[in-house]
């Protein structure tokens, strides 16, 4: 359940490709036909993005973005898809370290606790893995 909840909080809606949506207005900063083809660079790449969060299997997942994307694209996909595995990987290390804490998420009517003021922890855990072996 944690994972499916990780899974949906790191999601990127597909509407956030437009260079309106990343509030260049309508004419953006450069004529129809390179703003289109930088929209789609971005579609395919949050695509790939999305679909690895939704798909466990590696194998499966670049199964699907080479049977969906054409040549020229595939590559966007799969940058997409690692960014996707690194952003799992890097959340996953921060909510370890709140539980070697034993902080929670949730505190009653709080909000939830802020996970940045423990990413310097994270990324020095990532870096420097135990003696056991455990990240």
């Amino acid at each position: 359940m944690a994972a499916t909840l990780l899974r949906r909080l790191l999601a990127i809606p597909p509407g956030a490709a437009s260079f309106s949506a990343l509030g260049f207005g309508d004419g953006g900063p450069c004529d129809a036909g390179v703003r289109g083809r930088l929209e789609r660079v971005l579609e395919v790449f949050l695509a790939g993005y999305n679909l690895a969060l939704a798909t466990g299997e590696q194998e499966e997942l670049a199964a699907e973005l080479r049977g969906r994307f054409d040549d020229h694209h595939v590559g966007f996909a799969f940058e997409g898809a690692g960014m996707a595995f690194a952003m799992l990987d890097l959340a996953t290390e921060c909510l370890a370290v709140i539980a070697d804490r034993g902080l929670e998420i949730v505190d009653g009517d709080r909000d939830v606790i802020d996970l940045g003021q423990h990413a310097p922890e994270c990324r020095a855990r990532r870096l420097n893995p135990r003696s056991d072996g455990t990240a």
